[in-house]
C-alpha cells in the first residue's frame, strides 16, 4: 500500500464494495410516467407525449426523453456502505442507450459501485 492510500479516506472496508450491486427494482413505463417526467423538465418535444406526432418520427411512437431513466431508482445496497460524509455526490454515472424507453417497457435497475478514488 503507498503512502497516499494509508492516508486516504478511502478505507480498505470501502474499497470492498467495489463491484457489489444493489438489489434490482424493476419498472413498468407508463405513457403517464413518460408525459410526467417531460412536463416536469419542461420538455414539450411531441415525441414524449403525443402518439399521433410521434408516430410520424423514427421512433414510431410515444418515447420517453433519456433523461427519464435518471428518475428511476434502484434498490437497496445488500450492505451498507461505509459512508464517511454527512452526504453523497454522484461524481459519474455511465448509461447505455439501446433504444429510447417506451411505454409499457419494463426496465431494471441496479447500482454498482466501479471505483473509488480521491480527488483534488
Amino acid at each position: 500500500m503507498s503512502d497516499s492510500q494509508e492516508n486516504s479516506i478511502v478505507t480498505d472496508e470501502m474499497r470492498a464494495h467495489i463491484g457489489r450491486s444493489s438489489e434490482p427494482v424493476t419498472y413498468d413505463v407508463t405513457a403517464r410516467d413518460i408525459a410526467r417526467f417531460a412536463a416536469a423538465i419542461g420538455d414539450d418535444n411531441p415525441a414524449y407525449v403525443n402518439e399521433a406526432s410521434a408516430g410520424e418520427t423514427d421512433s414510431g411512437g410515444v418515447i420517453a426523453p433519456p433523461t427519464f431513466l435518471r428518475s428511476l431508482v434502484p434498490g437497496e445496497s445488500r450492505e451498507p456502505f461505509p459512508e464517511p460524509f454527512a452526504h453523497v455526490l454522484d461524481a459519474g454515472s455511465r448509461y447505455r442507450f439501446l433504444r429510447p424507453a417506451r411505454a409499457g417497457d419494463r426496465i431494471k435497475v441496479t447500482r454498482t459501485l466501479k471505483d473509488l478514488f480521491v480527488k483534488s
